[in-house]
């Protein structure tokens, strides 16, 4: 009985044993299947993650190139009136230093390089270029009418994108002959710097680039180029969770039967966990190349292959591109520090997602720059739009440093569907900066929508702001001296130094108009150095002091104060023939870059004037720390004096209160005698203005009475 007890126990156990091993091996095949899926997305997410990223940097290469070939100044110093050295910065240079281009070319007609630059250095002017095959094979598909396309191929010897347009005009003001363009041409090598780039950014282990396909210890290869012309291989060790996964459970696959059972669960979840993660990864990787990752937002990126869908010349919807810049945002994070800074940027994405539509969607830029795609075009709802976002926008913030309050300035640009000629998305993004440089121009948390006006305007005000820019640097610019008398004894006490441009096909150019645009575009540094180096050159030898205007930039400069000393120690002036006239804002900067300068020059003995004084914050409670000098009243409070008692009234008040701690007072804009006896009956110390002397070059100044020494006796009986 016992034997066949065992007997009938045997086999059942060997059916039970041989159930076990087939569902250990039915457990370890599933593993194994499931480790190697794993492995294969996973290697499939990051060589798709390759090829998105290589993608996008053949698009970014045409992108960089189209911001200097579309322009009237390149067509004009590439073709009709060849100059080198503006070629090798803007064309050469630029390229090199801000988009790492690695070569470039300018081509003619023929094919021929006639300039070339190299990792930063243009090969020189008058050197005949070897042009690379490819670069050549290129420009001439394109001369020969083929899309403008980067492609990879081989550069020197190495993989390179390489990249090929025509240099055309931005207006209608030149025009050329259909395909007598001149050709620029780009090459950005994808040499073992920018694979270190690339395997830095997204985590490649291991990445390198070889000429073969040669891997090895599971890694991947892909190739550069086309399929027909592989031009080198991005080779890699990619992740592989499902390995992983598998060298940690494999011990566990040895157990009993019970343990065998809670162990297939756990697989099986596992297995679940690790598939989830990796699809989810993949979604990550995406999301990452499209989302701001301060916001979460999408980013520009984004913003381009939406209005890229949206703008197609068929089936495109048309839509309203916004464009928004954070007013007064900077005085946050110089006050609370960035992380303030970063929590208001956070807040401020959030009110505008909250102001829009479930339809249109807002994107974060960079910076304090946002934009909203609204998937309208009426003017009106664009406007209705922006009242609700400005409102929103500039409710204040109660962040744990303080209470903080910013404004938005918007500028918007339509592309109705089906619009012809179709408009791109860099043109709408385009249309829409100027617009929003408009709001900001005219005062800030304001809206304006672009037009074909304001088009005009920003290439008129680009040509100025270029005039400006050559007339610095030919010194075609001029300084007048306008005289500053005593009240009483109308003896001249000192002069201020006024820049003045005649243009050559504008004629005289306002300073209401040059000045603002030099202080936007950064011109007012090399401006306010020509002025001063005139103005020392001027006044070697003159018995009273010049004042020079010095803005706000300048003084943000570090080295300002020890610049100024230099340039007076060269001309040999000494510090009290220069007085400096900076605005009220710069007083009352004390903490920031402009504020510590004004201390130093104090502290080296310049007197220093509030000019305009009464226009910015309006407030004495600053000049008395301020170790000023004096106060110059602005010229718009003695419009009107004559039949304004209020005007009267502020005048006096200034004249007494600037008194009161020690200050004199100068009256600018004095053109009338009214104007005179008031503000003698004021007690007013010195008059500006045309009634008492109108600006003159520096040798007519110097033959005013009182200018040069020993001319006094004169002044005084006049």
């Amino acid at each position: 009985m016992l034997a066949l007890d065992r007997g009938g126990v045997l086999p059942v156990r060997f059916i039970a044993l041989g159930v076990i091993l087939v569902g250990l091996g039915a457990v370890a095949a599933v593993t194994a299947w499931s480790a190697t899926r794993s492995d294969t997305l996973a290697i499939q997410n990051q060589t798709r993650l390759v090829a998105h990223l290589l993608e996008a940097e053949t698009d970014i290469i045409v992108h960089d190139q189209e911001s200097v070939a579309l322009w009237d100044d390149a067509v004009v110093k590439t073709k009709f009136a060849f100059d080198y050295a503006w070629v090798d910065e803007n064309l050469g240079v630029w390229m090199y230093d801000y988009f790492g281009h690695d070569r470039t070319f300018v081509l003619d007609e023929a094919g021929r390089a006639i300039y070339g630059m190299a990792d930063g250095q243009g090969a020189g002017p008058g050197v005949v270029l070897a042009l690379p095959q490819a670069v050549a094979e290129m420009a001439a598909r394109v001369r020969a009418g083929a899309p403008v396309e980067a492609e990879v191929a081989v550069v020197e010897g190495r993989p390179a994108i390489v990249s090929a347009m025509p240099i055309v005009p931005s207006s209608t003001a030149i025009v050329q002959a259909p395909g007598t363009e001149l050709l620029f041409a780009s090459v950005r090598f994808l040499d073992q710097t920018f694979v270190a780039e690339l395997a830095a950014s997204y985590l490649l282990a291991g990445a390198r680039f070889a000429w073969r396909p040669e891997t090895r210890g599971g890694e991947v290869a892909y190739p550069l180029g086309s399929d027909t012309d592989v031009d080198g291989y991005l080779i890699w060790t990619p992740e592989r969770p499902g390995s992983t996964m598998l060298r940690e459970t494999a011990p566990w696959l040895g157990l009993t039967f019970a343990v065998f059972a809670g162990l297939i669960v756990l697989l099986a979840r596992g297995a679940a966990r690790s598939y989830r993660a990796l699809v989810a990864g993949g979604r990550e990787f995406r999301h990452q190349a499209l989302h701001d990752t301060m916001t979460g937002l999408p980013n520009r990126a984004a913003l381009a292959r939406m209005l890229a869908e949206i703008l197609r010349p068929e089936g495109g919807t048309g839509a309203s591109l916004l464009m928004l810049d954070l007013d007064r945002f900077k005085n946050v994070n110089d006050a609370f520090g960035h992380p303030a800074g970063d929590r208001v940027i956070r807040e401020t994405g959030a009110r505008i997602g909250h102001a829009i539509r479930t339809t249109d969607t807002v994107f974060r830029l960079g910076g304090d720059e946002f934009a909203v795609l609204f998937r309208t075009n009426g003017e009106a709802a664009l406007a209705e739009l922006s009242c609700r976002l400005i409102a929103a926008v500039g409710q204040p913030l109660q962040l744990p440093e303080g209470l903080v309050s910013v404004g938005v300035s918007i500028g918007a640009a339509t592309a109705p569907a089906g619009g012809t000629p179709a408009i791109t998305p860099t043109e709408l993004m385009r249309q829409a900066d100027i617009a929003l440089y408009k709001a900001k121009a005219e005062g800030r948390n304001l809206f304006r929508l672009f037009t074909e006006e304001l088009g005009q305007d920003a290439v008129a005000r680009q040509r100025l702001e270029e005039d400006l820019r050559a007339a610095i640097g030919r010194d075609e610019l001029d300084v007048v001296f306008q005289p500053v008398r005593a009240a009483r004894s109308n003896a001249i006490t000192g002069v201020e130094a006024l820049c003045r441009w005649v243009h050559p096909e504008r004629g005289e150019v306002p300073p209401s108009v040059f000045i603002p645009l030099a202080e936007e575009t950064g011109l007012i540094l090399p401006l306010g150095e020509f002025v001063l180096r005139e103005t020392c050159r001027a006044i070697v030898g003159w018995a009273v002091p010049a004042a020079i205007n010095v803005s706000a930039l300048e003084l943000r400069q570090g080295d300002y104060p020890a610049r100024l000393l230099a340039i007076l120690r060269e001309s040999r002036i000494a510090i009290d023939q220069i007085e400096l006239e900076v605005t009220e804002s710069v007083i009352v900067s004390e903490e920031d870059q402009s504020g510590r300068a004004i201390r130093a020059l104090r502290e080296a003995g310049f007197r220093i004037a509030i000019d305009d004084f009464g226009t910015g914050y309006s407030s004495l409670r600053y000049l008395r720390s301020a170790a000023l000098h004096r106060v110059k009243i602005d010229r718009s409070f003695l419009i009107g004096i004559e039949s304004s008692s209020g005007a009267r009234s502020i005048v006096r008040g200034i004249v007494d209160l600037a008194h009161a701690i020690g200050l004199s007072v100068t009256a600018e804009g004095v053109e009338t005698q009214a104007h005179r006896d008031f503000l003698l009956r004021c007690g007013c110390d010195e008059l500006q203005g045309f009634l008492v002397g109108r600006p003159a070059d520096a040798a007519e100044t110097a033959a005013l009475p009182g200018v040069l020494p020993g001319s006094e006796t004169t002044a005084a009986a006049s």
